[in-house]
């Protein structure tokens, strides 16, 4: 048995680290968060959810983290800027 981080299991495995990090949190694949806020996940659990054809996606999406403030107005006096040059 070999542990895997999310990004050699990508490599080795020709999976996407999103479709890996969505089958975690759906609770399709085991996995364990280490010291360093990466996962990790074993060879025979990654094997064990391609043998069982398992549909990538019919995940569901990971919800995104919330925008600091300052990037909202930065974004949001943008969207103005663009606006008022497209009138």
């Amino acid at each position: 048995m070999r542990a895997y981080t999310l990004k050699e299991a990508s490599e080795q495995f020709k999976i996407p680290q999103d479709f890996l990090k969505r089958a975690i949190a759906a609770k399709k694949l085991p996995g364990a968060k280490v010291h360093n806020n990466q996962y990790v996940t074993t060879d025979i659990a990654l094997e064990k959810l391609l043998s069982e054809g398992f549909d990538f996606t019919s995940l569901p999406k990971l919800p995104k983290g919330k925008q600091p403030e300052q990037l909202k107005k930065h974004l949001e006096e943008k969207r103005k800027k663009k606006a008022q040059k497209t009138a």
